[in-house]
């Protein structure tokens, strides 16, 4: 594994640099031949510094273009240009021979060191909202990109930048990001979950003490003195044990069983429903096996739609599974009986009139909407039952998470999802816990006089809600899954994710 690294520019101008560990690690994965290479863990490990290195070597290449993506302008400015790409590569080594337009936000090299060109892009306008990254790209090929913090990040920004590196003139095409642990996010699943992380990538975990002969003995002394939850996440970089996820316990490998080809008239099928408007409706078609497990097998999500069209819509993907009526039942959110804007008349009037009309029993009954019920609910029926064989596997084994590593144990959950119900696997995996520390102390509130109540963050959970209905109106698993609260009270300190600490 390499430790240093030479520079040398075609005006003469040399540098030799030495590399910590991971950093050796990641310029070796792209001799390897990975295109893509994420960096994640923990806080000063060196990773930035490395995303101008990286920037600095690839724009070597005469005729490059490459994009460095991170929240604003300012943040871009003053982290990315003035304390990384300009202190530590660009004036020493192109001093006099390049331009930065700050008004513009690109930084070109002079011709005789190639003429290669980066565009500075932000993710977030002045008001935190997020940009179209697409829009400053149309019509333009790239050959490489980097995104610093892509925690920050969102999977369409990342898909359009893959989708414009097809500069041709460079011999070749690369990517780079950074992330500090964000649970389960897009990130997670793209380079590191081993169930769905992409092939041409290499996930590299980094500790503080990766880069100490960087660092004051002083600053890490302090960092160690931390809590413990800020040491796992800031220091150590942990990804394992996310605590602020309300269904840990849940993992593609363990959980998604392929799609299925049919709906035995044998199997019944159930409907769960969270009513939107402005928020998506989320629709979930469920079945349960003999041996009591349910099966989540076809979705459907969509946001602006009334009562009438989707009704209509959901009839349509019954009658493609066989169905013309529900043998089952239908549940919905139990706030749903509010008056329809375009009717006039209440929702559950809608169903009713609907149904007659076409002979589609779609008429739900309100679910029970116990929310911490609920979510034990389902956790009780995430959780494997080690005397359970699996129905999906010839051996009867599940596959499980364990210590960060996948390995077969003995036993079966009893709730899967088919792997075409796309949205409601990514909301499971994100699905999260709403903060309840106090901000300006950034402590767990735990006295009886200002405790908050334990709730979700009420963001991307509408197929968390709609299997949260569907569950409790089924009757509860053999093996009963813990209460799930108090699993985040093991400790009177939790970390914000505002201060990071």
């Amino acid at each position: 594994m390499r430790k240093n690294i030479n520079i040398k520019t075609p005006i003469g101008t040399e540098l030799v640099f030495e590399l910590n560990p991971t950093q050796s690690e990641a310029l070796q994965a792209y001799e390897d031949g990975y295109k893509f290479v994420c960096m994640g863990g923990a806080v000063r490990s060196g990773k930035t510094w490395l995303l101008g290195l990286l920037a600095t070597l690839w724009s070597l290449i005469p005729g490059n273009v490459g994009v460095i993506c991170r929240g604003t302008y300012q943040e871009l400015h003053d982290v990315i240009w003035e304390e990384t790409l300009k202190k530590f590569f660009f004036e020493p080594l192109f001093k006099g021979l390049y331009t930065y337009d700050k008004l513009n936000h690109y930084i070109t090299l002079a011709p005789e060191l190639g003429g290669a060109c980066i565009r500075l892009m932000n993710l977030k306008d002045p008001t935190g909202k997020r940009v179209n990254v697409n829009k400053g790209l149309m019509g333009k090929g790239i050959g490489w990109f980097a995104i610093d913090q892509s925690e920050a990040c969102w999977p369409q920004a990342f898909n359009t930048l893959l989708h414009r590196m097809s500069l041709n003139s460079v011999p070749f095409r690369r990517g780079f990001l950074n992330l500090n642990p964000a649970g389960r996010d897009w990130n997670w699943n793209y380079f590191i979950n081993p169930a769905t992380s992409r092939k041409d990538s290499k996930f590299i975990q980094t500790k503080t003490l990766d880069n100490k002969e960087h660092l004051p003995s002083d600053y890490i002394d302090s960092l160690f003195a931390m809590h413990k939850d800020y040491v796992d996440r800031y220091v150590e970089g942990n990804f394992t044990d996310w605590q602020g996820l309300i269904y840990p316990m849940f993992s593609e490998a363990t959980h998604v069983v392929p799609p299925l080809s049919d709906l035995p008239s044998s199997f019944k099928l159930y409907l769960a429903i969270d009513h939107g408007l402005n928020n998506p409706v989320s629709i979930g078609l469920y079945t349960q096996l003999a041996t009591g497990e349910v099966v989540r097998f076809d979705e459907y999500y969509q946001r602006g739609k009334f009562i009438p069209e989707y009704f209509e819509d959901i009839r349509c993907i019954c009658k493609k599974w066989g169905r013309t009526k529900i043998d089952g039942f239908c549940v919905i959110d139990p706030t749903y009986n509010r008056r329809s804007a375009e009717t006039g008349r209440d929702n559950e009037i809608a169903f009713r009139e609907l149904s007659d009309e076409t002979g589609f029993n779609m008429v739900p009954y309100k679910a029970n909407n116990d929310v911490i019920s609920g979510i034990n609910r389902v956790a009780s029926y995430l959780q494997i039952d080690p005397e359970k064989p699996n129905p999906f596997t010839k051996d009867g084994k599940t596959v499980s998470l364990v210590k960060g590593e996948f390995k077969k144990v003995e036993g079966s959950p009893s709730f899967f999802l088919t792997s075409n119900c796309h949205k409601a696997i990514e909301e499971l995996q994100m699905y999260a816990w709403k903060e309840t520390h106090d901000r300006n102390l950034d402590l767990e509130i735990v006295n009886d006089e200002k405790n908050f109540r334990e709730e979700p963050n009420k963001k991307n959970d509408h197929t968390c809600d709609e299997i949260r209905y569907m569950l409790m109106s089924m009757p509860p698993p053999r093996v009963q899954h813990t209460n799930i609260t108090p699993l985040r009270k093991q400790n009177q300190f939790r970390v914000s994710p505002v201060t990071g600490y």
